[in-house]
């Protein structure tokens, strides 16, 4: 019987993605859109895995990013208040990346296959952004994984933990999510 990381590495072991940015100039920043496929078909349609919507800020003060992220939406003012209150009287951040939906797509229900998906998704995340040349990510794990029981949402936030990710501000609703892009 093969291990789910097995499974995953046969199915998904060469993740292929597309990034897709447009400039906000007015706001100074750039919205974003990943989506991951394992394989192209003949007809050269595409087997998508997943797809994540993010948006880059490139601010050097932190009441900057707050009212750039206040300006798209509650949800990204949310991690960017949690991150102000993380990172207060700090300057000079640079370039930070609000992870908005990390979404699943044919998602087989097995949530410990997700989970796996996720991490596998989060490591490849991490390397497109470096190369972008992004500090920091930043996200709610519930744009990760909407409506998980308390349990799978521990196991959740256990995987990001291995994978460097720190929770930076909780609530009862959610967990704020950061990893600095500079320290392995």
């Amino acid at each position: 019987m093969k291990t789910i990381s097995e499974e995953y590495s046969d199915n998904y072991g060469e993740l292929n993605y597309e990034i897709k940015m447009s400039n906000e100039i007015d706001l100074n920043m750039l919205y974003g859109n990943i989506t991951f496929y394992d394989e192209i078909f003949e007809d050269g349609t595409k087997n998508k895995i997943s797809n994540v919507i993010f948006f880059v800020f490139d601010c050097y003060e932190l009441d900057d990013f707050w009212y750039m992220a206040d300006a798209i939406s509650g949800d990204l003012e949310y991690v960017a208040s949690a991150y102000n209150n993380y990172c207060h009287g700090l300057s000079g951040m640079g370039s930070i990346v609000i992870i908005d939906t990390l979404e699943i797509i044919n998602n087989d229900g097995i949530f410990h296959h997700n989970l796996y998906l996720i991490r596998m998704l989060m490591k490849k995340l991490i390397e497109i952004f470096r190369v972008l040349g992004t500090g920091t990510i930043a996200f709610m794990s519930k744009a990760i994984y909407l409506n998980l029981e308390t349990e799978k949402r521990r196991e959740l936030l256990n995987e990001l933990l291995q994978e460097g990710f720190i929770p930076i501000h909780q609530d009862q609703t959610d967990v704020v999510m950061v990893r600095n892009l500079d320290y392995q």
